[in-house]
């Protein structure tokens, strides 16, 4: 018994991190959505620089990273999850020995990865930047400037300070893995 009120659980966590993935992207896809006019009159027609790709980068890897976690992680297969589909051949449920609530290895090592590289480039390049702004003349350095891109610095580097540490977090073993 105590065997099928874990499956249970761990199903719930499943649904919950389900819940939690697609309420995420469908917020990002709204936050998109809203700002989509001045982001075609400020940012596709202006020319091509640093700056503008950065700002793609950061504005649709979320949204990629959505449409990935759409197609891994809110289907079960067969493969996936061999226990639930030998269970939806059989009425009752006790026999069920269900899957657990975890990413394969080898999508969770992906993500993590390309996560940590992502903040990684993300940080060096606004850095950069910062420091290319920092050496210039006055004219250019003004408080603004150093705000945005004194904040940008931190914002990123907190970004990757924090990707590490899901990856250490992931190394734990903690069925609640799916909120990082």
């Amino acid at each position: 018994m105590a065997t099928s009120v874990n499956t249970l659980d761990s199903l719930q966590i499943l649904v919950v991190g389900r819940y939690i993935d697609m309420a995420a992207g469908s917020l990002i896809i709204f936050d998109s959505l809203l700002t989509l006019d001045l982001e075609r009159k400020f940012i596709w027609k202006s020319k091509w620089n640093m700056m503008k790709v950065m700002y793609i980068a950061n504005r649709y890897s979320a949204i990629l990273q959505f449409i990935v976690v759409c197609i891994l992680r809110t289907q079960t297969d067969t493969t996936h999850c061999p226990g639930f589909m030998k269970a939806q051949g059989d009425i009752i449920l006790p026999p069920f020995n269900g899957c657990l609530a975890d990413l394969l290895p080898s999508a969770a090592s992906m993500s993590v990865v390309f996560l940590v590289a992502y903040d990684a480039a993300m940080t060096l390049f606004i850095g950069w930047v910062a420091f290319g702004m920092w050496r210039t003349d006055d004219r250019v350095w003004n408080h603004v400037f150093k705000v945005l891109y004194g904040e940008g610095v931190l914002f990123y580097t907190y970004l990757l300070a924090l990707s590490i540490a899901a990856v250490v977090a992931a190394s734990i073993s903690n069925p609640y893995l799916f909120i990082l």
